[in-house]
């Protein structure tokens, strides 16, 4: 069974290509803990398929914002597990 952590990613990816509100599946990402993040992702395979799955679905979010690519790669714009992620 998938963890909660990686159904959230595949929700947000699924709500982006869909053109669907994004806002809470967005809140859902950012709360937790690094810790609970870890936890949830204990597998090389669960960790590549979450991380791939918000890079893609993070970068469309900016990019339909309005971001440029340079600051969709330099800044800190999201947070995921409670903490702020500064690079895509």
């Amino acid at each position: 069974m998938p963890s909660q952590r990686l159904q959230q990613a595949e929700q947000l990816l699924l709500a982006v290509k869909m053109r669907d509100e994004t806002k809470e599946l967005v809140d859902q990402v950012s709360l937790g803990s690094t810790r609970d993040l870890m936890t949830q992702l204990d597998s090389d395979t669960l960790k590549k398929t979450f991380w791939i799955n918000i890079y893609n679905a993070y970068y469309q979010i900016l990019r339909q914002k309005g971001y440029n690519k340079p600051e969709v790669y330099r800044k800190r714009l999201f947070k995921i597990g409670g903490s702020f992620i500064d690079r895509i």
